[in-house]
């Protein structure tokens, strides 16, 4: 009989002892397993009977479950550069195919326009950006269309404009457009006030809001100044104006070059021959300028 009695009153007793939090260093716990303390664990944690692949994380997806999933969407890339120089507009720009990966149904892309050359008022604009999240599909090819760098003007013609940088993918077009060159005329006697800055590129796309992007800088403009050297004696000290930056890359324009003259002096400090990232402008100089740097494609997946 007590052994009946014990049999009942555990029966009647475990299910509000089932349906209670248990509680580690607590005697109040909020949850089903509320520990109050460090947790050692020397086997797998698991997620809904999943303990992850190597290198994930725990994460909350969309429909805020908690779920292993990778800091990085985008393991992996792919990048295509266009070193070549435009002597006009639309020529020499580069082509480049990337095929879609097994297993790869998304990618990132961005796109950077060709820098314009630089001529001695001004240096050229910067190229634009812009980049994309695509839905793609394994063995398709994409491919690119990367503009070249614009090349550097001379006494009596501007530096050429940087070539755009394009593709086509699902029936919508994407482009970041180079640079415009610079202007030609001397900085000691021209009015550079009146100088057509040349413009960074522009950037767009017929897809509806899957993009960003940025247009490119301005490219600088020379300076003209006055200095003493002597009782009698002034120098003209001419700075020759950057490139114009690539859109999202700091410092990415050719530094100008500068030249000091007087009548008894004349020192002239040539500026970079190229502009260091892509999409860069080139700058102006006293030789008139140099060329701007092509662009490039960089395909993250």
């Amino acid at each position: 009989m007590k052994t009946l009695t014990l049999s009942i009153c555990a029966f009647l007793i475990s299910p509000f002892l089932y349906a209670q939090n248990v509680g580690v260093g607590t005697t109040t716990p909020a949850e089903k397993l509320d520990v109050n303390g460090n947790l050692n664990i020397s086997g797998q944690l698991k997620v809904n009977a999943d303990s992850g692949k190597a290198s994930q994380v725990l994460m909350k997806n969309a429909g805020n479950n908690l779920v292993w999933g990778d800091i990085s969407e985008y393991k992996n890339m792919a990048e295509y550069d266009c070193g070549n120089i435009a002597f006009s507009p639309g020529l020499s720009n580069c082509s480049q195919g990337w095929t879609v990966p097994t297993g790869v149904t998304k990618v990132l892309i961005e796109c950077w326009g060709g820098g314009g050359g630089g001529c001695s008022l001004t240096g050229g604009g910067g190229g634009s950006y812009i980049s994309c999240i695509l839905t793609v599909t394994p063995g398709d090819l994409i491919t690119f269309t990367i503009g070249a760098g614009g090349v550097y003007g001379t006494s009596t013609t501007f530096g050429i404009v940087g070539g755009a940088t394009s593709f086509t993918y699902g029936g919508f077009n994407y482009f970041a457009t180079g640079g415009q060159g610079g202007p030609f005329g001397d900085p000691f006697s021209t009015n550079v006030n009146s100088a057509t800055i040349p413009l960074g590129g522009l950037f767009g796309s017929s897809a509806p809001n899957n993009f960003i992007g940025f247009n490119g800088q301005a490219g600088g403009l020379s300076k003209l100044s006055f200095t003493q050297t002597g009782a009698t004696e002034f120098a003209r000290i001419v700075e020759y104006g950057n490139g114009g930056d690539a859109a999202i890359l700091p410092n990415s324009g050719a530094k100008g070059g500068y030249r000091i003259s007087s009548a008894s002096y004349l020192q002239n400090m040539y500026g970079a021959q190229q502009a260091p990232l892509p999409g860069g402008g080139g700058s102006a100089d006293y030789g008139y300028g140099w060329s701007g740097r092509g662009g490039r494609v960089i395909v993250h997946y």
